[in-house]
C-alpha cells in the first residue's frame, strides 16, 4: 500500500523564501546596471573627443556624474541593503539616469541625425529590467516622449519639417521596445521563480559556486542536510564544508570535468554539529556564467548500509574480527608483495566448556579470546576467526621469525589466563603454531603449514601435561 506523506511549509517561511529570492534578483539587476554605467561613462568621455557638443563641459559633468553614481550604487550594494532600501535605491537611480539621458540629448541639438537620439533606449531597457512588463510600458512611453521631443527640437532648430508620422513611429518603436524587453524580463523572472520553487521544494542540496570556489546560491535543503541556513553559506568557500580527507585544494579543477562539462563524485561533508554526511554530487559547469552548479543527494544511509554489508561479509558476527574469506583475500594480496607470517590458534578444551556450560558461555569466551589476541598484537595485525574455536593472526609487516615466535608465546600466555563468566571461572589452554610464507605460496599453502604447526604444538603440549585441560568452576 502506498503511503502519502504531507509536508507543510509555514506561510512565514514561504514568504521569507520569496522575499529572499526577490531581493537577490533585485541586487543582481542593480549590480549589472552599475557595471553598465561605467561603460556609459567611458563612452561619454570618448564622445567628447568625437563630437562638438553645444556645451562640452556639460558632457564632462555627465560622465563624472555617471562615475559618481556607479560608485554610490556599489557602496550601497556592499552594505547589503534591505528590500525597501533597495527598492528606493532603484527609483532614485532610475530618475537620475533618466535626467542624465535627457541632459545629454539636450546638449546635442545641432544635427537631427545624431545617434544620441537612441539614448532613450536606455531608459526603456532599465525600467523593463527593474519592473518587468509594466516597467517596460512605462519606460517605453517616457523614452518615446524623450526621443520625440528631441526630434522636434532638432528639426525646428535646423529649419527642417518633421512629419507627424515620423514622430509617431519613433514613439511607437520605443514603447514597443519597452514592452518587448519588459515581457522578456517578466518571462525570465517567471522561469527563475519556477526554478526557485523547484529548488526550494527539493530535498537535494542545490548550490552554485564560482570559479573561485565561493558559493553564490544555496537552496533551503542545506539546513536539513548540513545544518546551515542558505544565507549562512553564501560567500563561503565550498571546500570549507568538506572534511579534510576529501577536501579539494584551491579553486575548482575544471580539467577534471568531462567533455560535456559534468562530473559526479561522492564526498564527505561536515555537518554543523560535527558528524559526517555523505553526498553524491553532480557538478555541471556553465562557462557562459562562469559558475558551477552542484546537486548533492544525501547518501549517508546507503553508505552506512554498504559499510555494514562489507563488514558482515568480511567479519565474524560473534567476535567482530575478520573471517576466513577476508583472510584469504588479504593473503592473496600480501603474498605477492612480502614475506608473510601467519599464526594459527586453537583452544584446548573448548568443547568441554560448551558441553558443561552451554553455548552462551562458549560465545562469551570466544569474544574474550578475540579481545585478548588483539590486545597482545600490533594495531595493524589482522585477527581472524576461521571457525569454531580456531583463530589466525596475520602479522603486520615488517616481521621476522623471532617476532612470530614471541607473538605466539604472548598469545598462548594471554589465552591461558582464567575466564570470568556468570557460570564461574573457566580455564583453557591454547595451542599456537606459526608459519612463514615461501616463494610461490598460495593462501591455502601457508594456511595448511600454520595449521600443521599448531597441531605439532598441541601434540607437544599434550605430551607434557598429565591430563588434558578441562574447565574448572
Amino acid at each position: 500500500m502506498r503511503v502519502r506523506t504531507k509536508v507543510t511549509v509555514g506561510d512565514d517561511e514561504r514568504a521569507r523564501r520569496r522575499t529572499l529570492a526577490d531581493h537577490r534578483a533585485r541586487i543582481s539587476v542593480e549590480a549589472g546596471l552599475q557595471r553598465c554605467r561605467l561603460w556609459f561613462a567611458g563612452v561619454g568621455i570618448v564622445q567628447l573627443f568625437l563630437y562638438d557638443a553645444d556645451r562640452p563641459w556639460l558632457g564632462m559633468v555627465i560622465a563624472g556624474a555617471l562615475l559618481v553614481e556607479a560608485l554610490v550604487v556599489r557602496l550601497a550594494l556592499a552594505r547589503n541593503p534591505g528590500t525597501d532600501a533597495l527598492r528606493r535605491l532603484g527609483w532614485v537611480v532610475m530618475a537620475v539616469d533618466t535626467l542624465l539621458v535627457g541632459i545629454t540629448m539636450a546638449n546635442l541639438l545641432r544635427e537631427p541625425t545624431d545617434p544620441v537620439q537612441m539614448l532613450p533606449v536606455i531608459v526603456a531597457g532599465e525600467a523593463a529590467l527593474r519592473w518587468g512588463r509594466n516597467g517596460g510600458i512605462g519606460g517605453g512611453i517616457v523614452a518615446g516622449a524623450m526621443t520625440a521631443t528631441w526630434s522636434v527640437a532638432t528639426h525646428a532648430q535646423a529649419g527642417i519639417e518633421l512629419p507627424s508620422a515620423f514622430v509617431t513611429f519613433r514613439v511607437a518603436v520605443m514603447i514597443g521596445l519597452g514592452v518587448l524587453l519588459g515581457a522578456t524580463t517578466s518571462a525570465a523572472r517567471r522561469q527563475r521563480r519556477l526554478a526557485e520553487i523547484v529548488s526550494d521544494a527539493s530535498t537535494d542540496l542545490i548550490a552554485t559556486f564560482g570559479y573561485d570556489g565561493r558559493l553564490q546560491s544555496v537552496n533551503p535543503a542545506s539546513e536539513a542536510i548540513l545544518g546551515y541556513r542558505p544565507e549562512e553559506l553564501i560567500g563561503r568557500d565550498r571546500a570549507e564544508l568538506i572534511i579534510d580527507e576529501d577536501r579539494p585544494e584551491g579553486p575548482p579543477d575544471l580539467g577534471s570535468y568531462g567533455q560535456d562539462g559534468s562530473l559526479r563524485d561522492e564526498l564527505r561533508f561536515l555537518h554543523r554539529d560535527g558528524h559526517e554526511v555523505w553526498l553524491e554530487v553532480d557538478l555541471q559547469v556553465d562557462p557562459d556564467e562562469r559558475v558551477i552548479c552542484a546537486v548533492g543527494r544525501d547518501v549517508s544511509e546507503r553508505r552506512r548500509a554498504e559499510a555494514e554489508l562489507r563488514r558482515r561479509a568480511d567479519h565474524d558476527d560473534l567476535t567482530g574480527v575478520a573471517n576466513r574469506a577476508h583472510l584469504i583475500g588479504r593473503l592473496a594480496r600480501d603474498l605477492r608483495d612480502r614475506r608473510v607470517h601467519l599464526l594459527f590458534v586453537d583452544l584446548d578444551g573448548f568443547k568441554a566448556v560448551n558441553d558443561a556450560h552451554g553455548h552462551r558461555v562458549g560465545d562469551i569466551i570466544l569474544r574474550e579470546v578475540a579481545t585478548r589476541i588483539r590486545a597482545v598484537g600490533a594495531p595493524d595485525d589482522l585477527v581472524v576467526r576461521l571457525a569454531g574455536d580456531e583463530f589466525c593472526v596475520l602479522l603486520a609487516a615488517p616481521s621476522d621469525d623471532d617476532g612470530a615466535r614471541r607473538r605466539a608465546r604472548a598469545i598462548g600466555d594471554a589465552l591461558a589466563e582464567a575466564y570470568d563468566t556468570d557460570q564461574g571461572v573457566v580455564r583453557l589452554g591454547a595451542s599456537v603454531g606459526w608459519a612463514a610464507s615461501l616463494p610461490d605460496d598460495r593462501p591455502a599453502d601457508l594456511l595448511e603449514r600454520a595449521d600443521l604447526a599448531m597441531y605439532e604444538t598441541k601434540r607437544v603440549r599434550r605430551a607434557s601435561l598429565p591430563t588434558p585441560a578441562t574447565p574448572v568452576t
